[in-house]
């Protein structure tokens, strides 16, 4: 690493260390890890995190149930960090409303670079558009650190549902409007609005079926 006035630029964009260093001490804003540490970033002994950070043990909330492909994918992060690099990182799962109760919480925590949020468009964009009022700006109350991963959300349908592929599935509904049924992981979820931009692309009807979030379901 290396100092550029107040700020802390990375050398090996590979460095996580660096990037989560860099991310408390420089502006910058699929999951990415993000700090409530937009405060931090006004603080005049903030370079010198550079240099003790970490301290004690880190915390990165996951705002999807256990089990679930966010958790999956953050707990072997957390064991990585934990092994090979020493840092204590701890795993807290704190689901519901859209990614609003974790979002929330780590909007409200001490900007001193210790808790992070597994951040995505639930919590970030979908939350703050589908709800009227949130206890946090996802706009202004984080910092992005580093993107973690990117995933695409598949379509799947019952192997004895007569549909293998999009036409088969306009083709159906649109003979009966509302027979057909999709699930989702809740209301205003990424899997929600897609399925309706689909059916609006589509112009047919389905019929919405929100599961509980402790256990992510997908099917016709």
């Amino acid at each position: 690493m290396s100092q550029t006035g107040r700020f802390t630029e990375c050398i090996s964009a590979q460095d996580l260390r660096c990037n989560i260093v860099s991310g408390l001490t420089k502006a910058r804003i699929l999951f990415v890890l993000i700090l409530s540490s937009l405060g931090y970033l006004l603080a005049p002994t903030a370079p010198v995190l550079a240099d003790t950070w970490p301290i004690k043990p880190i915390k990165i909330v996951v705002p999807f149930p256990a089990g679930g492909p966010a958790d999956s994918l953050v707990r072997p992060l957390a064991e990585v960090l934990n092994k090979k690099h020493g840092y204590t990182v701890i795993v807290e799962n704190k689901p519901g409303a859209n990614a609003a109760i974790a979002s929330q919480f780590v909007a409200k925590s001490a900007p001193d670079g210790y808790t992070f949020l597994l951040g995505s468009d639930a919590g970030l964009s979908l939350a703050p558009a589908t709800q009227k009022t949130l206890p946090y700006d996802a706009a202004k109350d984080f910092e992005a650190v580093t993107m973690v991963a990117q995933f695409s959300q598949v379509l799947t349908v019952n192997p004895n549902f007569p549909v293998k592929t999009i036409q088969d599935l306009q083709a159906v509904a649109s003979k009966a409007p509302n027979s057909v049924s999709y699930a989702s992981i809740g209301f205003g979820s990424q899997s929600h609005i897609a399925l309706e931009t689909l059916s609006k692309a589509l112009n047919i009807k389905m019929i919405h079926v929100p599961y509980p979030e402790r256990h992510p379901q997908r099917r016709i």
